[in-house]
This record gives C-alpha cells, sequence and structure tokens, in this order.
C-alpha cells in the first residue's frame, strides 16, 4: 500500500513539475523584461535630477 502510495504522489509531482514549470519559467522571463524596462525609466528619471542639480550648482558658482 505504501508504495502504490509513493508511486502516486511521485506521478504527481513529476506532471506539476513539468506544467507548472513550465508556467512558473515563462512568467519569470516576463517579469524580467518588465522590470529591466521599469529601472531604465526610473534610471533616466534620477539621472535628469542630477544634472538639473549640477546645472543649478555651475549657476549659482558663475553667478
Amino acid at each position: 500500500m505504501t508504495l502504490l502510495l509513493t508511486l502516486y504522489l511521485l506521478i504527481n509531482v513529476a506532471i506539476l513539475k513539468i506544467f507548472v514549470g513550465k508556467k512558473i519559467k515563462k512568467a519569470g522571463i516576463e517579469r524580467d523584461t518588465f522590470q529591466a524596462k521599469f529601472y531604465e525609466i526610473l534610471n533616466s528619471s534620477f539621472g535628469n535630477f542630477k544634472i538639473i542639480k549640477l546645472k543649478t550648482i555651475n549657476f549659482l558658482l558663475l553667478c
């Protein structure tokens, strides 16, 4: 009886790993691309603040 239960559980784990694993991998790839775009937008936005701050400092030093 224990052997049958073990085989049943192993088969279920294998099936879940095959089907759910593919979906998790696909979702991870999508998340990676969206997250890369998000951080690129944040980086460019905060980079612009640095440029504005440096221009203000240079302007104040020249005056």
